[in-house]
């Protein structure tokens, strides 16, 4: 089996630094701030599904949890 599979390339992981960090944890807080005032005006059940789902993921980010997924739509945002 030895030679039969190209090895595996071994993608490296985004890197934030500090200021970046910062950044979009205060992007992450405003969003967070509008998000609450929508909710309150949401009409439909569904409408406010979104929204929550929406200020959860907001919330971690806020916290300094940041998915990969995140960090990579921030850095492409840059």
């Amino acid at each position: 089996l030895k030679g039969t599979l190209e090895p595996t390339v071994i993608e490296s992981k985004p890197k934030l630094n500090r200021k970046q960090k910062e950044s979009m944890k205060s992007q992450a807080s405003a969003a967070l701030f509008k998000l609450k005032k929508q909710i309150g005006k949401a009409t439909s059940k569904r409408e406010r599904k979104k929204i929550q789902a929406e200020i959860n993921r907001q919330s971690k980010i806020a916290q300094g949890k940041f998915s990969k997924k995140a960090v990579k739509n921030f850095l492409d945002s840059i």
